[in-house]
This record gives C-alpha cells, structure tokens and sequence, in this order.
C-alpha cells in the first residue's frame, strides 16, 4: 500500500487551526475561572494604561500570577499592551464583552458552557456508547449557569423593547392582563422581565430542573415580582387545571403548526414539556376575552404559543415508522 502524499501547506495550515483551539481552551480558563471571577476584568475596565503592580494592588491578588494572566490576555487579544510603559489597557469593546455585566453582549458567563461539557464528558462517552443520552437534570450545573447567564443581558436588551413589539396582538394582550404559561423557563430571566413589564399579567414557569426553578424563584423575588411570576418543577402526573392557560408557551411538535408562529432560534436542549404544563398549570381566568384570531408568541425563542382552543386538545395518532419513537 503507498503512503498518502502529505501536502505540507495543507497540514500546517490545519496545524495552526488545531494549536488555535487549543490556545482558545486556554482563554476559556483565563476569562471564566480567573478574569471574571477575581474581578480583573472590572479593574482593568476604565482605568487607562495599569501595570501588573497597579492592577495586584487594586484588586488584592499575588503580582506574579496577575502579571502572567495579563500577559496571556495580551497575546490572545483580550487587552491591550503599551510596550513602551509596559502597561495593559482594556479598550471599550473589550469592556463590554468582558467587564461590564449589564452589557448585552457580556460573554464571560458562557464559559460555564464548555467547563460543563468537561465535567460531563464520562458521561458523554457512556451516552455514546449506550445510546441513552444525558438528561437535562444531570448535566453538571454549570451547564444551567452558562445558558441563563448568556442570555439574560440579551432579554433585557431586547425582549420587552424589540422582540415581544414585533409580534402581532402580544404587548396589548399583555398589557390587558393575561396568564401566561412560560415552559422551559430555566433561571426565569425572561420571565421576570415580562412580569416587571406588565404589571397587570401573571406569569407561571416551569422547568424539569429543580435547582433552575429554585434560582427563577430568587430572581423573581429580587425583582419584586414573585406574586405575578410563580416557578414550578414540572412533572408527570399533576393534576389536570380546572382553567386552562389562557396563552401556552410551548416547542413546537413540528413547524408551520395551525394557530403558531416560530420565533427566532435560540438552543433546542429543552424537551417537550407542553404535555406537562397543561396538567401543571394553575391560574385564574383571563381578565380579556383573546383575540383568538391573533396566535400571540410571548418568548423570541424556540417556542411557540397555543390558542386558548388549541390547549387539551387532543392529538391524532400518528402512524407508526419503524415501531415508533
């Protein structure tokens, strides 16, 4: 057998991207394990050109280890250096990635992401090996951190201002006061928002993660809001409501659904939990009568809304392929 002909520009191109993935494992630890959460970042950002002394002083960390995250920052691009003071700088845009935590476009949180993927990896192997997969609930935490931490600053900056606007019927019916069935709700971000933003709707979240549900809890009641944004694990068997959600946030069994409408895409993680939030739900009778008319989609993500009509319903059988799923 002849061995392959290697082209050397070819490798060493493909080379570099690997030794580039790499060094970006590296800056996830930089940024999540030490700039964020020693509060480097925050130092850094509008302070002007700051040595490593300076920045050790400021914050109360050990001079030699600053003095090395600052380098690596340099070389990855994450501040600037000024070779002639030997000083580091945190541009804007560099601070409002990386420092300013009410920026929409603050990342350091997402970091707990791939950590988690780390963490879980036995687990993927055996998911691999097995077929079984991972469920939602034994992913490590971080993972359920990572995903609300990147989002929340996106809802604030969008989802009352932007997205729910763009959408025909939604803000007057909030506005009139609903009840609203937020499924998948994780950390309970976007639903908070909602509830501070339309004080005459109620707003019920569930999540199969208790230890989201618990933190959608403590967020709603920081914002004052936890009598109109109730959190709840959802689980097979609750009993059926006597009122069914006036508006259901649900993901779509399959797009292009009668009385729906897709949203922008965000993550697909989430299971199908409409099945769980019509037993699940509680709520008092909408104040208005619906326009049904108008299907209302009352979250920018992978969900879609049902019609007061729609919920219960039950479901025609499908026909079985290859012994069903």
């Amino acid at each position: 057998m002849n061995a392959p002909v290697i082209d050397q520009e070819k490798l060493q191109s493909f080379l570099m991207r690997a030794v580039g993935d790499l060094a970006s494992a590296y800056g996830g630890v930089m940024v999540v394990g030490l700039g964020h959460k020693l509060g480097l970042y925050r130092a850094v950002a509008g302070a002007g050109p700051i040595s490593a002394r300076e920045l050790a002083a400021r914050t109360g960390r050990a001079e030699r280890y600053v003095r090395e995250w600052l380098n690596a920052q340099a070389a990855g691009g994450h501040v600037d250096y000024h070779a002639v003071s030997g000083t580091y700088e945190l541009s804007p845009e560099q601070a409002m990635v990386l420092a300013d935590e009410e920026s929409p476009v603050f990342i350091p949180q997402a970091w707990e992401v791939p950590v988690s993927m780390w963490l879980d990896e036995e687990k993927a192997i055996e998911a691999f090996r097995t077929g079984k997969g991972v469920a939602r609930g034994d992913h490590d935490g971080r993972l359920h951190r990572g995903v609300a931490g990147f989002y929340r600053n996106g809802y604030r900056a969008s989802l009352v201002s932007a997205w729910l606007p763009a959408l025909d019927g939604v803000v007057e019916q909030l506005e009139t006061g609903i009840d609203v069935a937020d499924v998948g709700c994780g950390h309970g971000y976007s639903t908070v928002l909602m509830a501070q933003a339309f004080p005459r709707s109620r707003f019920h979240g569930f999540d199969v993660h208790p230890a989201s549900v618990e933190e959608a809890r403590l967020n709603a009641t920081k914002a004052g809001v936890a009598e109109r944004a109730t959190f709840e694990v959802a689980r097979r068997g609750l009993p059926r409501p006597a009122v069914r959600p006036h508006l259901l946030l649900r993901r779509p069994a399959r797009p292009g659904r009668p009385g729906g409408r897709r949203p922008p895409r965000r993550d697909r993680a989430g299971a199908r939990w409409h099945g769980h939030a019509r037993r699940a739900v509680r709520q008092r009778p909408p104040r208005a009568e619906p326009d049904a008319g108008r299907p209302a989609l009352l979250r920018g993500l992978d969900h879609h809304l049902l019609r007061p009509r729609d919920v219960g319903r039950p479901r025609p059988a499908r026909a079985s392929r290859g012994g069903g799923r």
